[in-house]
């Protein structure tokens, strides 16, 4: 399933290119040097990730691509999880309007969640995705000045009266993220990622089981207003 997840994402970087769209957003025109740095970085990623050490000796084809195919799972499934902890939560907001009435600033403070900011390991080891809202103010901005500006956006944020989430330990932000999903279960909705494979068996239709999930996770919030 990773894997497949992987060569989706790969592809859908082709997909975007050639279609001109991000999903329902157009992409820009490019310039000569954009489609130049495009396909010039695409060139070298591959080149030293995988023909090189062949090249070299270092490695066979069939290693090679194991070795690619490990290290881009590992690092997609440890990224997704460092992800979704800083957006996902009971407490924070999922719009899912077309037509989203507050604020950009506002919405990126409302959607992120911190955590761990005195700790040099989790700040470390998650690439700053710990700012996760000045993360999303800022992106352009070097991560290494996040600390100092996080005080700034924290008062700033209090002078509006919007709730700046910021967990004091690693423990405790996984513990909201994992009640968050578990609802999500509970909340009447475990037999719906079912059929009847026969009269007396369950089989699991993961197509049905992602898309309702998903479906579930965006629309949580009006659910739960309704």
């Amino acid at each position: 399933m990773h894997l497949i997840g992987i060569l989706l994402w790969k592809a859908d970087e082709f997909i975007s290119y050639f279609t001109r769209h991000m999903e329902n957003v157009r992409v820009a025109h490019q310039t000569k040097l954009q489609i130049l740095w495009f396909w010039g970085g695409k060139a070298f990623f591959y080149f030293h990730r995988i023909f090189l050490p062949i090249l070299l000796g270092c490695r066979s084809v069939s290693s090679a691509l194991i070795l690619y195919t490990l290290t881009e799972v590992t690092v997609g499934v440890f990224f997704g999880w460092m992800s979704q902890i800083s957006h996902v939560d009971e407490t924070r907001e999922y719009p899912h309007e077309f037509l989203i009435q507050k604020d950009w600033a506002e919405l990126q403070v409302l959607t992120s969640i911190d955590y761990c900011h005195d700790s040099y390991f989790w700040t470390y080891l998650s690439g700053y995705l710990n700012y996760q809202t000045v993360h999303h103010l800022f992106p352009s901005v070097a991560p290494h000045f996040y600390p100092q500006i996080t005080p700034i956006v924290k008062k700033t944020c209090k002078e509006f009266n919007l709730e700046y989430k910021l967990h004091d330990s690693f423990g405790s932000v996984i513990r909201d993220y994992l009640k968050y999903l578990t609802g999500l279960f509970n909340d009447n909705i475990t037999e719906q990622f079912y059929r009847y494979g026969s009269k007396d068996k369950f089989t699991l239709n993961p197509l049905f089981f992602a898309t309702k999930l998903t479906d579930k996770l965006f629309n949580a919030k009006k659910v739960k207003a309704n």
